[in-house]
């Protein structure tokens, strides 16, 4: 794809790739193992960028392009939901998904409820995106631009139970997202609670016969003893200790501690210790960036993050889209503080830069 938009998003990633190596080359590390990673999120942002004109040309129906290209992401992860129900419900079918995946991958499995998806990272790279999804459904459904939404929001909460509890951070801000559209208007916002309030009882209502007639004992065990344990584990903590905590949550508290001043202005330069681990044996993602480039070089990969979508964001777009786009930036910056997401996470960041070329498709910009 060749527009001024796309030039700026190639130059952007590239630049991380060239601080990332100079930042080595300059404290004297020679650790060029986060070049690696910046190459694949480039590579992934050039095949996006290649691949756009096809998606408009072939997959679009009439709309907006914002629109369509939520909607069309949207239904890929329904697919995805529909990989993994019917992995964990049928395991031969799980045999073939695993063919496609490392062993390393498979051997995560906690016991048949995760490595169920069609996907090279099933952990928290897929519940990221599966927090993404539901930002996606609440500005679609705001929108009035989904079908059967019920079950769309049903077969997304399921493939989040599979593939981690971090999507549900996405969750809550497309909740908080869904009622700020309609800021300004008290009718709007009236019937934004009468409407999700309908549907959140729907949803319960076929979620619970479903739990109590269709699914067999053997699999209902399964779901009772090992899947809603993982997926609502902050839920069963908090019924036992009074506090919303998990494991996950206890152990990122300690990825963060203090650093001296000068690693945290300019970095060690350092991603990897001598055993392959993580350097100081974090993977927070701000202080995995803080550790290798310090705050200054940090700032870099704040700004090309912003810049991205600064085009799009200045066009002339509706509220809600505008909103929309603000909560997916947000959100970035939110999952960044458990693993790294800023200019980096290729999936996340392919979805970016298809967000970012909206501008391109509005009339009279």
């Amino acid at each position: 794809m060749k527009t001024k938009q796309a030039s700026v998003i190639k130059i952007l990633f590239a630049g991380t790739i060239i601080l990332t190596f100079l930042w080595a080359l300059f404290h004297g590390t020679n650790d060029f193992g986060l070049v690696k990673s910046n190459l694949l999120t480039f590579i992934s942002i050039f095949s996006t960028l290649c691949a756009v004109p096809l998606i408009v040309n072939h997959l679009f129906d009439r709309g907006d392009y914002l629109h369509e290209i939520t909607k069309i992401l949207l239904y890929v992860f329904i697919i995805q939901s529909i990989i993994q129900l019917i992995a964990f419900v049928y395991p031969p079918f799980s045999a073939i998904i695993n063919i496609f995946k490392k062993d390393i991958i498979n051997n995560r499995d906690f016991q048949g409820i995760r490595s169920l998806a069609l996907t090279g990272n099933p952990f928290f790279t897929l519940s990221s995106a599966y927090g993404l999804m539901f930002i996606n459904y609440f500005y679609l459904f705001s929108n009035k631009k989904i079908k059967y939404p019920v079950i769309i929001f049903i077969l997304l909460l399921v493939g989040s139970f599979f593939a981690g509890r971090t999507a549900f951070v996405g969750l809550i801000i497309g909740v908080v997202s869904y009622f700020t559209y309609s800021i300004g208007s008290f009718k709007k916002m009236f019937f934004s609670v009468i409407s999700i309030s309908f549907y959140i009882l729907i949803t319960s209502i076929i979620t619970y016969i479903v739990y109590l007639f269709l699914i067999p004992q053997s699999i209902l065990v399964i779901v009772d003893e090992k899947l809603l344990p993982f997926a609502l584990e902050f839920y069963y903590k908090f019924q036992e200790t009074g506090k919303l905590t998990t494991k996950s949550t206890d152990v990122l508290s300690k990825m963060y501690f203090e650093i001296s001043m000068d690693t945290l202005l300019f970095g060690d330069g350092k991603y990897f210790n001598n055993d392959g681990s993580y350097y100081m044996y974090t993977d927070a993602g701000y202080m995995r960036n803080i550790l290798f480039y310090g705050v200054l070089g940090f700032f870099y990969i704040v700004f090309a993050q912003v810049l991205i979508l600064k085009k799009t964001l200045r066009s002339k777009i509706d509220f809600s889209s505008k909103l929309f786009l603000l909560f997916t930036l947000f959100y970035f910056f939110i999952l960044h503080y458990k693993g790294e997401v800023l200019m980096s996470m290729p999936i996340l960041q392919s979805i970016l830069v298809l967000y970012s070329l909206n501008y391109l498709f509005i009339k009279d910009k």
